[in-house]
């Protein structure tokens, strides 16, 4: 079950029999809470199959199946990667993503499950300690430390319980990634997505993982931790000399904004479409190449709001005000949006001097 929203979750436990006052009591307790988890699974499994015994019955065998395929690869020996077709791979993730997409149509709580089967691997060594590798020097069934892979995105993604993406690396190989645990990518819709993940972005992935898909054997690049992928930008020192084999060019990526102008206007855009994530990554984009905007800083600093990251919001808002040139009008935002973040952060006695601040 995973719900997608508030509402869902309060009809998922329903559903179980579970209130609020059961969590409550079971949160200061791991015996207890381990109680209330095994009586509700227990609840799920009996009304689960008093509908559909037959799926039901499929399921557990499923997982049996898995559980034992698990057992069995952690006595096999990683295997090599092998290149596959990647028309094939590309036509496979489109059915994929338009499978998702029709999906968000629909008005019945979505039920995904995800089987890790693998130990997970967070990695904490800088990029640039890391050698650059390439799918085919990697291996299947194996956590490559040490390495990175320098890899692109060569379509729009598709989110199932994960968020997964289609990549190809400097040689033109094609693989799968999934990505667990993203920021901000829980329930998230295709529009959401598109604008977090878009098409041409260059990526680099610390220590990545290989290894089988679990529905179907396909090889895939499974991240477990967000801060694992590097996001770099076209013109970042670490692609000088990295020339792929594909072109410069991957068709249907987005032209980048030049001017501080034009990156105020893609983060404003998402901003009006209630995509404050992708906009506040427009806007952290722009200060990239403009950090004295103050512009792109205010801006970010709403995002950052509407997304109650008061703590950032008010970073952003104090280094604008240092700026002994700010107009009065965006010294005003600057004041406004510290007295809301001071609000939001419980600091009741500096958030009601800033609103006073700002009405004087």
């Amino acid at each position: 079950m995973f719900p997608q929203g508030p509402d869902d979750l309060g009809k998922i436990m329903q559903e179980l029999g579970i209130t609020i006052e059961d969590v409550m009591k079971a949160a200061a307790s791991p015996a207890a809470l381990e109680e209330l988890v095994n009586s509700a699974a227990s609840r799920a499994a009996e009304r689960h199959d008093s509908r559909f015994p037959e799926s039901s019955a499929s399921a557990f065998a499923d997982l049996e199946r898995v559980k034992a395929s698990f057992e069995a690869e952690k006595h096999m020996p990683p295997t090599p990667f092998v290149a596959e077709s990647r028309a094939q791979l590309s036509t496979n993730f489109e059915s994929s993503r338009r499978y998702t997409t029709d999906r968000e149509r629909d008005s019945y709580v979505a039920r995904n499950q995800t089987i890790i089967g693998i130990e997970i691997h967070v990695s904490k060594t800088p990029l640039e300690l890391l050698e650059r590798t390439s799918l085919t020097r990697m291996h299947i069934r194996k956590t490559h430390k040490g390495k990175y892979l320098l890899c692109r995105i060569i379509a729009l993604p598709a989110r199932v319980f994960s968020v997964q993406i289609l990549v190809e690396d400097v040689n033109g190989d094609v693989c799968r990634v999934t990505l667990y645990n993203y920021p901000g990518t829980i329930g998230a819709k295709s529009q959401l997505l598109d604008a977090l993940f878009p098409v041409g972005s260059i990526l680099a992935i610390r220590e990545p993982t290989l290894k089988f898909a679990t529905n179907g054997g396909n090889q895939l690049l499974r991240v477990d931790c967000p801060s694992d992928v590097i996001w770099l930008e076209p013109d970042d020192e670490r692609l000088v000399g990295v020339k792929w084999k594909t072109g410069g060019h991957v068709p249907d990526s987005p032209r980048l904004p030049n001017t501080e102008e034009e990156w105020k206007k893609q983060g404003n855009g998402h901003y009006q479409n209630g995509l404050y994530i992708p906009a506040a990554v427009s806007y952290s984009r722009g200060l990239q190449r403009f950090p004295a905007s103050s512009v792109l800083r205010l801006n970010r600093a709403m995002a950052y709001l509407q997304l109650e990251y008061y703590g950032a919001a008010l970073s952003d808002c104090e280094t604008a005000q240092e700026n002994e040139d700010l107009p009065a009008s965006l010294m005003s935002k600057a004041l406004f949006r510290a007295a809301w973040a001071l609000y939001g952060l419980a600091r009741w006695d500096e958030a009601e001097r800033s609103f006073a601040d700002v009405a004087h």
